[in-house]
């Protein structure tokens, strides 16, 4: 908030709740402070991403939650979040890595984690 002293949420009386929940909303519609926490966050999980890849070595990475939900976030706000994530994981994989791995949004909505856990028990109990 230092960097931001007049914006609304700083003068704000509304609970702490209440103005983190706005916070998506806000980003979508540019407001620079929201988009800067967003941004920031995409950063962490790219590290984290990177981290996570470089140890299991998966094929795909699918990126799930509120943030990538198609009902309440525009494709601007999920494209802007995916591409910052990628550029962030990016040079801490290893070069086969980079050109192979896809991070992809979930589409499935609340139900990505049980299909997918689902898919899993399906593919394991067929070999």
């Amino acid at each position: 908030m230092k960097k931001y002293p007049g914006h609304e949420l700083a003068n704000s009386a509304a609970p702490a709740k209440e103005k983190v929940l706005s916070l998506r909303s806000r980003a979508q519609k540019g407001d620079a402070l929201a988009l800067e926490i967003f941004d920031f966050q995409a950063r962490a999980m790219g590290f984290h991403v990177a981290n996570l890849v470089t140890l299991l070595d998966p094929g795909i990475v699918v990126i799930g939650g509120g943030l990538m939900d198609h009902e309440v976030t525009t494709p601007e706000f999920r494209e802007r979040y995916l591409r910052i994530l990628r550029e962030t994981a990016a040079p801490y994989l290893w070069p086969a890595q980079r050109a192979t791995i896809k991070i992809i949004p979930a589409v499935l909505g609340e139900l990505s984690q049980a299909i997918g856990a689902a898919l899993v028990a399906l593919y394991q109990s067929r070999s």
